[in-house]
């Protein structure tokens, strides 16, 4: 006999990505905005299709973004559309980003790095913000309010820019004593700063060009603080910045690009307390002295982090940047995430038992689902850790086992043997489903019309990225191998 649950089982340890049944995104209204603190604005962009989300209608308002999806929301929003001439190296002719790059350049509001890159899938700081929004208003620069602490130590390419932002109310702090200079936008922030933004434009002049500073930093010469940082068994660290605190209590961050920094700091005795990849901090405590405008050694850091990895895509293509989701099973439950800057990610894991979900980015996710264990503050497994994403998209078709088509349903997809799931949602009897190799079991389903979730066991594999019906499955008559079709029985 069927069993059947109410779905108040907080979905898998939250690991599973619930997409919506409904296409509330067809009637302009995103379903993920609810209750949102910027539910306004954003149901105002994505109905006027500034805004674009998922056939499914979310939005993800709490992801971070991207400095692709800056140049698309900036462009369609401010109404740029010439290209320019100039070409990036990590730009690939065909992108969906590759236009919006080209004309943010033409702008002026987006320039890339002294080596050629424009780093399109790397997380916006909210410095980096207010300097692409001063360009677009050509706002003069000021010195940040005194409330701000970290403001006051903002770097010369951005501290302008954040006083102006400041003054304007276009931007204000992340907290009442911090604007909160390195951390990332998220998709809401930025779109509640453009459409403050726009509110500020209407009497300049579309014709004027911005200003030509550009938000990255130029790294300096070797004078000051420099050196390198590398992982604990000499694997490449993702982008980020050093957080360091001077013997007065001040603090101080440097920006650190290829493994490589160098940046000039005041004569004092200072801390490297973390290392700062997206939303990820790593431990670093190394003490150093300034004397003279020099540190007294360079510096070779290894952070604390014993997950150190990479994602690619099974042909070997570097997956890009976003999150690394986990569930820790055991001895607690809770989520972890790892942020990814340009396919590698790095991060510090305690003791026990993990799933790794997933990966994501600002618009969609990925399935991963393999396990692995830290014992004594080692993985004992490492080769879990080069993740490769599914590239193959199979078909999947659903039906009432006798036959008749399915209203909106979504099917659980779990790993043999493990907890981490997938909400797979069908539409008109159909879905797309991408898995890495392995033995796989559809678990249970759930109509759109009932919040109950219908426990099923039916097997299948994937080899070659090809899904492939269990013997068992196909003789209970719960699968169909050809076309893959997956029969399910009325609750």
């Amino acid at each position: 006999m069927l069993q059947s649950k109410k779905i108040a089982i907080v979905l898998m340890a939250g690991l599973i990505s619930v997409p919506a049944l409904g296409l509330a995104q067809e009637t302009g209204i995103p379903v993920d905005t609810k209750g949102h603190w910027a539910e306004q604005v954003l149901n105002k962009w994505s109905a006027n299709g500034w805004l674009k989300g998922s056939g499914e209608g979310k939005i993800w308002p709490n992801r971070t973004i991207t400095r692709a999806e800056v140049a698309a929301l900036v462009n369609t929003s401010f109404g740029f559309g010439t290209k320019s001439d100039i070409v990036f190296k990590d730009v690939k002719p065909g992108r969906w980003y590759s236009d919006a790059v080209s004309i943010s350049a033409k702008a002026g509001y987006f320039q890339g790095t002294p080596e050629g890159n424009f780093r399109p899938d790397e997380p916006v700081t909210r410095q980096e913000l207010a300097v692409i929004i001063s360009r677009l208003l050509k706002l003069s620069p000021q010195d940040p309010p005194a409330q701000y602490v970290d403001a006051a130590k903002a770097p010369a390419w951005s501290k302008g820019a954040v006083g102006a932002m400041a003054a304007s109310g276009v931007m204000i702090g992340r907290a009442a004593d911090s604007f909160g200079l390195t951390a990332s936008s998220t998709r809401a922030e930025t779109v509640v700063v453009l459409d403050r933004a726009l509110g500020k434009r209407q009497a300049a002049s579309e014709s004027e060009q911005p200003g030509t500073e550009d938000p990255d930093p130029v790294v300096p010469a070797s004078d000051g603080v420099a050196g390198t940082i590398m992982g604990s068994g000499s694997e490449a660290m993702p982008d980020g910045v050093l957080e360091l605190t001077a013997s007065g209590g001040g603090r101080s961050e440097i920006q650190v690009r290829g493994g490589k920094f160098s940046q000039p700091l005041r004569d004092g005795n200072y801390t490297i307390d973390s290392y700062v990849i997206g939303k990820t901090r790593l431990k670093v405590g190394v003490s150093l002295t300034v004397a003279g405008g020099k540190a007294d050694r360079d510096l070779k850091l290894t952070p604390v982090a014993n997950a150190i990895g990479s994602v690619s895509y099974a042909e070997g293509k570097a997956w890009g940047s976003g999150n690394l989701v986990l569930t820790q099973t055991s001895p607690t439950k809770q989520i972890v995430e790892i942020s990814i800057v340009n396919g590698l990610y790095a991060g510090q894991l305690e003791n026990g038992t993990y799933t790794i979900g997933k990966v994501e980015d600002g618009s969609s996710f990925i399935p991963i689902m393999k396990t692995l264990t830290v014992s004594d503050g080692k993985i004992t497994d490492r080769a879990v850790l080069q993740l490769k994403a599914p590239s193959a998209a199979n078909t999947v078709y659903a039906t009432w086992a006798d036959g008749s088509e399915l209203p909106s349903v979504a099917l659980i997809v779990s790993p043999q043997g493990s907890d981490a799931a997938l909400f797979l949602p069908f539409d008109k009897g159909q879905a797309k489903l991408s898995l890495n190799d392995g033995d796989y079991v559809f678990t249970g389903y759930m109509l759109e019309s009932a919040q109950w979730l219908v426990k099923l066991n039916i097997p299948f594999k994937v080899k070659d990225g090809k899904l492939i019906p269990d013997p068992s499955a196909v003789q209970d008559g719960k699968v169909k191998a050809d076309p893959f079709t997956v029969l399910l029985p009325k609750n």
